[in-house]
């Protein structure tokens, strides 16, 4: 429990104390640890852990057995280091750190396992409580190169990592949109398909080589889009060699019908829709067709021209009911054109 101090200062008028208390600390925690109660520990870097606890602590290593690694109350005694790679310290009265230090250690290649168990700060006594956290010990990924490849809408991504590895023998890729350099979204989550390298690094472990592929389609809004790829273990980004991707919305189209004003019944009326751009991707223009009681019915659509006629014949009973219009279906989106109402007259 840590002591109140009492401090008074003065005033002109009068005398203020003030009480200064440090927040009381309950239990025990151990940060970092990632969401999944699992942290990575770098090859190329010391991972610095701490814990924070009410009184009197231990450090844990949990592989297939239980090792205590140090202990602190006011001072702390280191039991077991592995040569140098787990250092313990005391931060101040109610926290410690614990740093792994894997460069250039020896105990990591002859034992792996060191760093694929749990590393637990529990407290002494009769509590019982306790915090862990899992070792994911990982070189991360190198040489890695992605490619995004369109056809219209339909995008591929595909990434090839040449040297990676995870002691958990978890290998994923996200799939990350960037649009117009703002906004980000991730779009989909993979597992990499892996080959063992001969790359050797432990007495029994080598690196894998790996990929990952994505199939996904553009947003239809405006805009400039990028896709990253994010590949773990390292949670690294790998952009896909500068390649970028243009939206741009269609214009909405115009219709014209010969003969105007009406045409005779039986006789074909011709309708043309025109438009000044199918947009970019390019969409593609659509025909369709109705009256006061069908539904509407695909008549004609292409996706090449910007222009597209529509030839109907029509009777009597065409007049005021039957109607045409042409549509730019652009991605998942409809814009639509004006109805063009049959105007038929008897001959």
């Amino acid at each position: 429990m840590w002591k109140c101090i009492f401090a008074r200062t003065l005033w002109k008028t009068g005398v203020l104390l003030l009480l200064l208390c440090p927040p009381l600390v309950r239990g025990i925690s151990l940060s970092p640890c990632g969401a999944d109660g699992v942290q990575e520990i770098l090859s190329d870097q010391e991972t610095h852990f701490i814990c924070t606890s009410e009184k009197a602590a231990q450090w844990k290593l949990h592989t297939r057995e239980q090792i205590i690694l140090a202990q602190y109350d006011k001072e702390l005694e280191q039991l077991e280091t592995f040569n140098e790679l787990f250092v313990g310290r005391i931060i101040d009265a109610h926290r410690s750190s614990m740093t792994i230090k894997p460069v250039n250690n020896a105990r990591v290649y002859d034992n792996i396992k060191l760093l694929n168990g749990s590393l637990e700060c529990s407290l002494t006594g009769e509590d019982n409580q306790s915090a862990s956290c899992g070792l994911n010990y990982v070189y991360p990924p190198q040489d890695v190169s992605c490619t995004a490849v369109n056809s219209l809408w339909s995008v591929s991504v595909s990434c090839f990592i040449k040297s990676v590895y995870s002691s958990r023998k978890n290998y994923t890729c996200q799939l990350i949109l960037l649009k117009d350099k703002l906004k980000n979204e991730t779009l989909e989550s993979v597992s990499m398909v892996t080959s063992p390298t001969s790359e050797k690094f432990t007495k029994s472990e080598v690196k894998v080589s790996g990929s990952c592929v994505f199939s996904t389609t553009l947003p239809p809004e405006e805009g400039t889009y990028e896709f990253f790829v994010s590949v773990s273990p390292g949670g690294r980004h790998f952009g896909t060699s500068d390649m970028l991707f243009t939206a741009e919305p269609a214009k909405s189209p115009t219709t014209s019908c010969e003969p105007q004003p009406y045409v005779l019944e039986n006789t074909n009326i011709t309708c043309t829709c025109r438009i000044t751009s199918l947009g970019h991707p390019a969409g593609y223009l659509r025909w369709t067709r109705g009256n006061q009681t069908n539904k509407e019915t695909l008549v004609k659509e292409v996706s090449t021209p910007q222009a597209l006629s529509h030839t109907q014949l029509l009777t009597q009973s065409d007049h005021s009911k039957t109607w045409f219009r042409c549509d730019v279906l652009w991605g998942t989106k409809e814009i639509l054109g004006e109805n063009y109402t049959a105007n038929v007259g008897c001959k």
